[in-house]
């Protein structure tokens, strides 16, 4: 699997507070994205002849333990790294933008800066919740 851009689902809420269901959210957006057409009118542009895109498929991870989930969350992207140099991450809850962003730091970056692009709802850049870092 080589391309520009590999799109990841992971299906993760064990870290929610309060309401669950994100992990329905790769699903969902695979669903609502299966209209989308190579040409965008409106814009006039083509972008996939300018990129090749690629879906990664979902990660496996543990609904049981968060520290376990961002292991394997942390290793499949690094492992879809090593044929890609760009991850678009669907999640989720934001449990999930650590370890993806930890394994672009530690995977590609070489001292340069890391790119976010972070869409939510709300911004979520609470201290840590009985004494867990890791948590939404």
């Amino acid at each position: 699997l080589k391309c520009d851009i590999a799109v990841v689902g992971v299906p993760f809420d064990a870290g929610c507070s309060y309401r669950t269901g994100a992990r329905f959210g790769p699903s969902a957006i695979r669903e609502a994205s299966r209209l989308y057409r190579p040409y965008n009118i409106q814009m006039q542009k083509a972008p996939f002849k300018q990129v090749q895109v690629c879906d990664g498929g979902d990660v496996a991870c543990s609904p049981f333990n968060i520290d376990h989930a961002v292991k394997q969350i942390y290793d499949f992207c690094c492992d879809m790294l090593t044929t890609t140099n760009c991850i678009a991450i669907m999640g989720g809850d934001h449990t999930v933008a650590y370890p993806a962003i930890k394994s672009v730091v530690d995977t590609l970056n070489n001292g340069a800066p890391v790119a976010v692009i972070h869409f939510d709802a709300h911004l979520d850049t609470y201290p840590a919740v009985y004494g867990s870092d890791i948590w939404h």
